[in-house]
């Protein structure tokens, strides 16, 4: 929970520094490259260990981000450093693209389903989250996981719905796993 506040509160900081629709796409463009940088496993423990010395991560990410990046973008991610915030990079990024898909009136699903869906069904979908969330274009990506037994998965840039029969499951599981006295009586 405290890495979503934290994510969104920089995230919208950083979206709002952005001058223009031109800056932000720029922004996008950066934003794009260091997310895919984020994802590398190398790259992710880099940024989390503790052990690394500031000024020592200052230099490492000056010459292999700095000459790739807008200025802007550079001067944000030494924010982050100088507030210790890098091992939240990734989440930050995520939840800008979240502000970018929302003021550009698009934005990215991701379904998730226990049995493959049809093109008219994908079609459908697509209709409905662009009815739900106001957006003009929505990229949809569908993947299979059997493990969720039935239902599915929805996520919406940075929110997730879960109506997997796994996922009602496992609350169900939760709830009767909770001690008899915090159960609410009704009499």
């Amino acid at each position: 929970m405290k890495e979503n506040k934290i994510a969104h509160h920089y995230s919208l900081f950083f979206f709002n520094l952005c001058k223009g629709d031109e800056g932000r796409r720029e922004v996008a463009q950066d934003v794009t490259f260091l997310q895919a940088l984020g994802r590398q496993n190398i790259f992710s423990k880099f940024l989390t260990n503790p052990l690394h010395a500031p000024s020592k991560q200052k230099n490492v990410l000056a010459r292999l981000l700095q000459p790739h990046i807008t200025p802007l973008t550079w001067a944000f991610l030494q924010l982050l450093l100088q507030k210790k915030r890098l091992p939240y990079l990734v989440p930050i990024l995520d939840s800008f693209f979240a502000h970018y898909h929302t003021h550009q009136k698009a934005g990215r699903a991701s379904l998730t389903v226990a049995h493959p869906l049809s093109a008219q069904e994908e079609t459908k979908l697509s209709r409905a989250i662009k009815k739900l969330t106001g957006w003009q274009e929505v990229k949809l990506t569908v993947s299979r996981d059997p493990s969720l037994l039935g239902g599915y998965l929805l996520a919406l840039d940075h929110k997730q719905l879960d109506l997997s029969l796994r996922g009602r499951l496992a609350a169900l599981q939760r709830f009767w796993q909770r001690k008899p006295e915090e159960y609410i009586l009704v009499e």
